[in-house]
């Protein structure tokens, strides 16, 4: 997953972002750049590092037209670092508080995918089956679909997903 690759990269090395300060943004980018050169080794538990940042970014400028993708961005730290009942949580709380923003159908679907990281398929499932029905033309719903196919077949089931059963 391209997003995947980006954040791994993103908390596994410092890297330059420009920061246009003439910009309406440029709070929300000051904390987006600490955010990104934030080296992966600071603590997570701590309040600091990326997911620190992300947590400030969130807290200063919740309406923000950047305050969904912060949330999506500190869930993405957790998931990243192998976190994933933090990372759930947050990916369900950028839903839950930014629910028409751009990172609301793939929140929702790494959440799915977090649940199943943990083996709590039944939850995975209802997540999966939420996107779907919610966010019914995003690439996150196709995935989700795919995803649902893939699991329904491991496990012998129909799926109402897949193409010629509806």
């Amino acid at each position: 997953c391209a997003n995947l690759k980006f954040v791994y990269k993103l908390l596994s090395e410092p890297c330059d972002l420009i920061v246009d300060l003439n910009s309406s943004y440029s709070k929300t980018s000051t904390l987006i750049t600490r955010a990104v050169r934030a080296p992966r080794s600071i603590a997570f538990d701590k309040g600091k590092g990326p997911a620190g940042v992300f947590t400030e970014l969130v807290s200063a400028y919740p309406k923000s037209d950047l305050a969904d993708n912060a949330l999506y961005w500190n869930a993405e730290t957790y998931y990243t670092v192998k976190d994933y009942k933090k990372a759930a949580a947050l990916f369900n709380e950028a839903v839950e508080k930014y629910p028409s923003g751009n990172k609301a159908p793939d929140s929702l679907l790494k959440a799915g995918f977090s649940f199943m990281e943990l083996e709590d398929m039944e939850r995975a499932r209802t997540t999966l089956d939420a996107l779907i029905k919610r966010y019914p033309g995003s690439e996150a719903a196709v995935t989700a679909k795919k995803t649902l196919e893939k699991l329904s077949s491991e496990k012998g089931e129909k799926n109402p997903y897949k193409e010629g059963t509806r």
